[in-house]
């Protein structure tokens, strides 16, 4: 690979993450102080998510937003997660 791919891009600090139901639509987990997003150089941003609360069995949608200080965009990265029951090892 080139080198200029390797180099990632970094949000604005002011950079947040929210869940989605992908089903019922519903916001499950909102743009907020808690879901502010991290980054570390040189690999870029990142977020941790505690997904024992959340309903098994079920599609959940990542959405972005940015405040880039004169706008703010809320981006649907059409990435999308399956919280499954533990099973046996």
């Amino acid at each position: 690979q080139q080198q200029q791919y390797l180099i990632p891009e970094f949000l604005p600090s002011s950079s947040y993450y929210a869940l989605k139901d992908n089903q019922t639509e519903e916001i499950i987990l909102n743009f907020d102080s808690y879901t502010q997003l991290s980054c570390e150089y040189p690999y870029g941003n990142y977020f941790i998510i505690d997904t024992t609360g959340l309903p098994q069995e079920r599609y959940y949608r990542v959405l972005i937003r940015v405040n880039n200080g004169n706008e703010i965009y809320t981006i649907d990265t059409g990435k999308t997660f399956k919280i499954v029951r533990g099973g046996e090892v």
